[in-house]
């Protein structure tokens, strides 16, 4: 027995697996010990078991029809790094996705690849999982179904990585997590690489050859870096002479190196991060700079100079020339603007080039971590990006605008109460229909941790007309998506999930508008929960009829489309008015959480 560089032990001779296929999953189930090595002996058709290749590498074997079991398949060229996973648990029913199962114990061996290109070939049927072992590789970590239904984690047959939310880990050369792409590697013509290489043909990787300015590796072949979890260059970079030009800088700008945001290139990360972390080790250590790229405008750079290892970055600190600081100074510099963030599709680390030769040894790039910042300023790694939490009236995480409350003409708030001088809130005036707090004041919220309303909604009379639903539709709270107002949230997500707490906690309804809607169209959800998750494509603008537009109860009725999800500029609550007088007392919504 040998331990694997997975930590799995790898059995030359005799193991205990076997595999129960059901339907287009497989699942483990009780074994026997079995001899095996040459291929003979009595076995249960289907079931299979690792074998020792005589090249000591581990292959599988499949017990054929006829109770024996067939000869051992074995991966003559790739190293495997265990006992391959069996096939492994398609994420979805797409080619592409990478899918498999984490196994309980992240040190052990765990199942292949799903469907596309990671645990073994793709199989002919595009839904099922991949075969035992095979060209793919019998080894390492199949990728894990992510929690949120997207397959983020890679099992590529040789290692696997699993990222932490909004981070990036890397997996043989590619990125696993908010960037799936390829690694990439840039120098100019003066400076040369001797780490990573480039196989011109990705079939055969014994054949290949340095990596130049002048000739980088072709987008047919592979670059071959030294290690599987990060991405690692070796190399030198000659001194500039001491009064360059710009020549110099242009035929030695020193080495560039990073991962692409996604797989083909082309699609950017599209979330609103404030902070960016890269971590990394290696010669130097010092005199780094970060890099990022949008994918609207591929040659422009945009850098950071003087990074720390996992040292958090504002990414509206990057600038285009950023060797004269976080700021732009001149008139021909770029600044990175927040709105830009989601359209980041490269990101890395400059080696620039000194008055001094440079030796890069093994300068590895092993994780990137995105965040946002606090109300404070501080970068907070634990915040998700996905979710809003509220800080003294503000949003912040994937909305960023101020709180706010509306109210029909006879409904009536205790609480906020408007400060008509945003610099002296200890005089206050209550917030009515006809009064709202105007834009020289600030709105006084009761707490600093959530949007908080009290006050009350008068009973409808018994047959209520349109004039009565005007003057006394009840209470709404919320907060707008951008400050100044007027963006979308920026990104397509599926579910939305609204906390709140206080009275009433029934007989809510979640409000949604659109920023190129007019003021009054709204989308609603009615009776909901806190804490529960809504199909935002259930939303509609009569949802007292239910989640569907009917057509027969409102022809104008208007269904939210995935496509106009990014266009979200406000959420909140209505406490709507009924036949019966309502008191709200602290109703506050904490926190909504988008999926």
């Amino acid at each position: 027995m040998q331990e694997n560089r997975n930590g799995a032990t790898i059995v030359h001779m005799v193991a205990r697996l076997c595999v129960v296929f059901s339907g287009l999953s497989l699942v483990a189930s009780g074994c026997t010990t079995v001899n095996q090595g040459d291929g003979g002996g009595t076995c249960v058709p289907g079931n299979a078991v690792a074998c020792a290749c005589p090249s000591g590498r581990p292959g599988a074997q499949t017990c054929t029809p006829a109770g024996t079991f067939a000869e051992c398949v074995c991966s003559a060229a790739l190293d495997a790094g265990g006992i391959g996973g069996a096939g492994g648990i398609g994420a979805s029913s797409s080619p592409s996705a990478t899918g498999g199962q984490t196994p309980s114990d992240a040190s052990a061996v765990g199942t292949g690849g799903g469907n596309g290109d990671s645990g073994g070939p793709v199989p002919v049927d595009a839904s099922a999982g991949g075969s035992i072992g095979g060209n793919g590789g019998a080894g390492g970590n199949g990728g894990a179904v992510a929690t949120d239904g997207r397959a983020t984690e890679s099992g590529d047959g040789a290692t696997a990585c699993y990222p932490s939310a909004d981070s990036v880990c890397f997996a043989s050369g590619k990125a696993v997590g908010v960037l799936s792409g390829k690694g990439w590697i840039e120098m100019g013509s003066l400076d040369s690489a001797t780490s990573p290489l480039c196989a011109e043909n990705p079939a055969d990787t014994t054949w290949t050859r340095p990596i130049s300015g002048p000739s980088p590796c072709p987008s047919s072949g592979a670059t071959l870096w030294s290690k599987t979890d990060s991405l690692c260059i070796s190399g030198n970079i000659p001194a500039l002479p001491a009064s360059p030009v710009q020549a110099d800088y242009d035929n030695n700008p020193g080495f560039r190196f990073g991962a692409n945001s996604s797989e083909p290139e082309g699609t950017a990360i599209g979330k609103v991060y404030s902070t960016i972390a890269l971590t990394f080790s290696g010669t130097p250590s010092t005199g780094l700079r970060a890099e990022i790229r949008l994918k609207a405008d591929p040659g422009t750079k945009y850098c950071y100079d003087g990074i720390s290892s996992g040292k958090a970055l504002k990414l509206t600190d990057f600038n285009t020339e950023c060797w004269s600081g976080t700021s732009c100074t001149t008139t021909t510099c770029k600044q990175l603007t927040a709105d830009n963030v989601k359209n980041i599709d490269k990101v890395g680390i400059w080696v620039s080039s000194t008055a001094s030769t440079i030796t890069v040894s093994n300068l590895c790039l092993t994780d990137i971590a995105f965040g946002i910042l606090q109300d404070s300023g501080t970068p907070d790694a634990a915040l998700d990006p996905n979710t809003v939490t509220f800080s003294n009236g503000k949003a912040q995480g994937a909305m960023t605008g101020p709180g706010w409350v509306a109210l029909g003409r006879n409904d009536s708030l205790s609480s906020p109460v408007c400060a008509p001088d945003a610099t002296d809130t200890t005089k206050t005036q209550p917030i009515t229909n006809a009064n709202a707090c105007p834009g020289s004041g600030t709105t006084v919220w009761s707490k600093t941790d959530g949007l908080c309303i009290s006050g009350s909604i008068p009973a409808l009379p018994a047959s209520p007309v349109q004039s009565d639903l005007d003057n006394n539709w009840g209470l709404q709270l919320g907060v707008n998506s951008s400050d100044p107002v007027g963006k979308g949230i920026g990104y397509s997500y599926s579910t939305i999930a609204l906390t709140f707490s206080g009275t009433p906690s029934t007989g809510l309804r979640a409000e949604i508008h659109l920023k190129d809607d007019p003021t009054g169209t709204t989308y609603c959800y009615d009776g909901i929960s806190s804490g529960k998750a809504l199909k935002l494509t259930d939303f509609n603008t009569t949802c007292w009829d239910g989640i569907t537009c009917n057509p027969t109860m409102d022809p104008t009725c208007k269904q939210l489309t995935a496509d106009n999800v990014k266009n979200i500029d406000r959420v909140g609550i209505q406490v709507t008015a009924t036949a019966s007088a309502i008191t709200v007392s602290t109703l506050c919504v904490a926190g909504i959480k988008f999926q």
